[in-house]
């Protein structure tokens, strides 16, 4: 036989051992697994549902330790008069105040309307103005938030510290809400950047003050 008829005997055999049944479910095997490992990579995944009895047990973010909590409405009244005018060097917006329902809005941001630009609110409700019947208190408002939300890449977290249920979140923003299960308010702080979240979490901190001796807000 010559050598160009071996040689196309051997990439005959090749063809059909490559298109062999069996070597062909393998392939298509493996193709699908890929495909199903990217788009399992990419997909958001919804938390398991949150409860009281579920929620972990974590210590608070370090912007929350030590905090104190308004929990009267003189004590909130107080807070909105103590926040201050600039926060990251933005201007308190003018829609800031009070709304019906027991909720306070307070905002920073470019006075000219900056698109793409978030602005940074702080906000303080009690859960008779949510609509949620579920929720009972501000600890509570925080877990239905939990469960509302699609986690994409673990950037959501829940924890529970004694009393207080906090949420750290990053979606369109980023969010941190927390919230007492024995308390009706709900507190609430979003920027559209970590750098400005912390400056507004540290705003709220001066304006309630912090427990001292480096206590959490539960003691």
């Amino acid at each position: 036989m010559s050598s160009v008829a071996v040689r196309f005997s051997e990439r005959r055999a090749e063809t059909m051992v490559w298109r062999s049944p069996a070597r062909h479910a393998i392939i298509m095997s493996i193709l699908l697994l890929a495909i199903i490992v990217a788009a399992c990579t990419d997909m958001p995944t919804r938390q398991r549902e949150f409860n009281l009895a579920t929620v972990p047990y974590r210590g608070l973010p370090l912007e929350l330790s030590g905090m104190k909590l308004p929990m009267t409405l003189d004590s909130i009244f107080n807070l909105t008069s103590r926040l201050p005018q600039q926060v990251t060097g933005q201007d308190r917006l003018s829609y800031s105040g009070w709304r019906s329902g027991d909720q306070f809005i307070a905002a920073w941001g470019p006075s000219n309307g900056q698109r793409g630009m978030l602005p940074i609110q702080i906000v303080v409700r009690h859960v008779d103005s949510l609509g949620q019947q579920s929720a009972k208190s501000g600890g509570e408002a925080v877990i239905a938030d939990a469960n509302r939300t699609v986690n994409i890449a673990g950037r959501m977290e829940i924890g529970r510290d004694g009393q207080v249920v906090w949420l750290r979140r990053f979606d369109a923003g980023y969010t941190v809400a927390w919230g007492r299960v024995d308390s009706p308010w709900l507190y609430v702080v979003t920027a559209s950047n970590e750098h400005d979240l912390t400056q507004a979490l540290q705003a709220f901190a001066d304006a309630v003050g912090r427990h001292g001796g480096n206590q959490s807000t539960l003691k």
